[in-house]
């Protein structure tokens, strides 16, 4: 149970640097995350519910982003402070 959370720690974390970098760079990714929050609230309270659940799902990535880079990289440091 440790590795698939420390799993999907690393998936979260790779995801938010993925977004961070195409809004910086793409305007089709602006605008694909501007269409995806606006089909979350036309949803309804499901659609807010889940808003909500990918707020806090994401919560934890300053943390882990601030271990990669005081780790320097995927390496075995980075792993065991995950």
């Amino acid at each position: 149970m440790k590795i698939i959370n420390k799993i999907s720690t690393l998936l979260t974390a790779i995801l938010m640097i993925l977004i961070l970098v195409g809004l910086v760079f793409s305007s089709s990714v602006r605008n694909n995350l501007i269409d995806f929050s606006e089909d979350l609230y036309n949803s309804g309270p499901v659609g807010i519910l889940v808003a909500i659940w990918l707020i806090w799902s994401f919560s934890t990535t300053p943390k882990t982003l601030k271990k990669l880079f005081k780790a320097k990289g995927f390496n075995s440091k980075f792993w065991k402070d995950l």
